[in-house]
């Protein structure tokens, strides 16, 4: 798995700094200040400057990954034949949950969405 932090970085440097986390010490280029500006908002003619990151890529990285859920997978029946299958959603959701051959299939009825 190739890693930020082993990426050669070919923009510009325009600040250098320390990860909070992991005290690894990651750069700031003048691209990632022109998107901060770009995404920075505006209220009332009045600009609001994002400021730059205190975490590493890698540690931003993982902390969007643990809003996710890839790791818990659930052993279930498929809504629309019964089948056993595992997914990643529980049981107990309150919408269907179909077997990848019947909700990719022509089977189904998509007006029932």
């Amino acid at each position: 798995m190739l890693y930020q932090r082993d990426l050669l970085i070919t923009n510009p440097l325009m600040e250098t700094k320390q990860c909070k986390q992991c005290q690894f010490t990651f750069q700031v280029t003048d691209d990632d200040l022109a998107f901060y500006d770009k995404v920075s908002p505006t209220f009332g003619g009045k600009k609001f400057q994002i400021p730059t990151p205190k975490l590493c890529p890698d540690c931003r990285q993982q902390r969007r990954y643990t809003r996710r859920n890839q790791r818990s997978l659930y052993k279930r029946k498929c809504d629309f034949s019964g089948e056993s299958i595992i997914a990643m959603f529980p049981p107990d959701v309150p919408f269907p949950v179909y077997h990848n051959k019947h909700r990719r299939g022509t089977e189904n009825n998509p007006m029932q969405f």
